[in-house]
């Protein structure tokens, strides 16, 4: 895809992908110039009109100790207020990673059930839930969520529970997308991830077939005890495998064991990795499981295995097909590449554009990197992709407090999609923006 970016940042995930953590200082991405903007979000249609509104990557934790959202908090709160107050917002977007049921130390005693931990995120972000509840009530901009790899088990029936009345574009477990017209689609842009799609299969047997959590929460648990810990200094090794005579499939284990290797130089732990320290009684896991539980390992017979997300390798065509993935990925390039931003930013291209002529607009979140590119589709005509960033309070790959606008002018039949950021004062940055035909 073509970009609009100029000034160079660097892409990384702390808690996504050791991949793109260990290889961020080598991928370089741009940004506009930015243009400052007085006005607010709602204000003169005539000045800043559009018609949809998507943000993502909210991330509302439960506790502050290690919550990843708190100074952008009031900001948030801000924007919802000028939605509401705007007369030219039709519909406000939320695509994923709303409410964080991930980024939760190992060793931390969660609630007896996942209602009760959704509570405590409904408490410690009140006037978020409350300004989005606010939209919903008032009736005049319709707020639609769509599910995330954080938040794929908050269920239909505690979104509505939480938020009455809001619209909700689900199509697998733990999934969705959106499409507000036959030309815009949004989704989170998890369902590519090997390591964050739903995973219904590899762990089947130890949870009586009731989980879908993916590797990648085991990830982000130790991810964020690594951070709260200090990173400290860890005598923890993990021993180096050979690739000779190796198979197909035993290469595939091979490249997920050079995650786990690669991740946990990175994420050192005080304690050991064969201690029982990753906490459950989640998504059907009631054992408490080590590190190393999560390393593939070299068993008697002189192959592969692991104890959890067993087959995890051989099943990825099948978890695709269930999570209604339009073109199937590669393994090897799922696992070598499936983390990286520009892997997600490919997708739009390859699930979508190269799919459906009509479609002129796609919006993702899950990486964090917003962004805007401008493309053709197979009949050359001009799309765009949208990343709509995230509201962390701080964010190795960009800017925070990002969002996107579409607008669709019927009078011209003209597409336009702003990057914005939402500054602190409560006025916009335009980042990017670009038009395109509609027809």
């Amino acid at each position: 895809m073509k970009t609009k970016q100029k000034n160079p940042i660097s892409y990384s995930r702390l808690l996504i992908s050791s991949i793109a953590l260990l290889i961020f200082l080598a991928l370089n991405f741009v940004l506009v110039s930015a243009q400052a903007s007085a006005a607010p979000v709602g204000g003169n249609p005539g000045a800043d009109s559009y018609k949809i509104a998507v943000i993502s990557d909210i991330h509302l934790g439960a506790d502050n100790r290690f919550d990843e959202f708190q100074k952008n908090k009031p900001a948030l709160a801000n924007l919802l207020g000028q939605i509401k107050n705007s007369d030219n917002v039709a519909e406000l977007v939320i695509a994923g990673d709303l409410m964080d049921q991930w980024v939760i130390p190992m060793g931390y005693e969660l609630p007896s059930s996942l209602s009760d931990y959704n509570d405590m995120i409904v408490r410690n972000n009140k006037e978020i839930v409350d300004g989005i509840n606010a939209i919903i009530t008032q009736g005049k901009t319709r707020v639609t969520y769509v599910p995330g790899n954080h938040d794929m088990l908050f269920t239909a029936a505690e979104a509505e529970r939480i938020f009455p009345g809001i619209n909700q574009a689900r199509d697998a477990a733990g999934l969705g997308a959106y499409r507000p017209t036959p030309q815009i689609a949004i989704e989170h842009g998890h369902r590519y991830n090997i390591y964050c799609a739903p995973d219904p299969f590899s762990n089947s047997a130890l949870t009586g077939g009731e989980s879908i959590l993916p590797s990648g929460y085991f990830y982000a648990r130790i991810g964020i005890t690594s951070f709260t810990e200090g990173r400290p200094k860890s005598s923890n090794t993990i021993p180096e495998i050979g690739t000779k005579g190796m198979d197909q499939v035993q290469l595939s284990y091979y490249n997920y064991y050079l995650f786990w290797k690669n991740s946990l130089a990175d994420f050192t732990l005080k304690d050991s990795f064969s201690d029982k320290t990753i906490k459950m009684g989640i998504d059907g896991y009631t054992q408490t499981f080590s590190v190393n539980d999560l390393i593939p390992y070299i068993d008697k017979k002189g192959k592969f295995t692991v104890n959890l997300f067993n087959y995890s390798v051989e099943n990825w065509a099948k978890r695709q097909a269930i999570n209604n993935v339009p073109t199937t990925i590669d393994t090897n390039v799922a696992l070598n590449e499936g983390a990286l931003a520009a892997f997600t930013d490919e997708q739009a291209q390859n699930q979508y554009f190269k799919q459906d002529v009509n479609m002129r607009v796609v919006v993702f979140g899950h990486s964090h990197a917003a962004k805007l590119m401008t493309d053709k589709n197979l009949n050359g005509q001009d799309v765009i992709y949208a990343n709509s960033g995230t509201w962390i309070d701080y964010n190795s790959n960009g800017p925070s407090r990002t969002y996107i606008t579409i607008e669709r002018d019927s009078a011209s039949s003209r597409l336009t999609v702003n990057h914005k950021q939402f500054n602190l004062d409560g006025t916009n940055t335009l980042l990017d923006s670009d038009q395109i035909s509609s027809k």
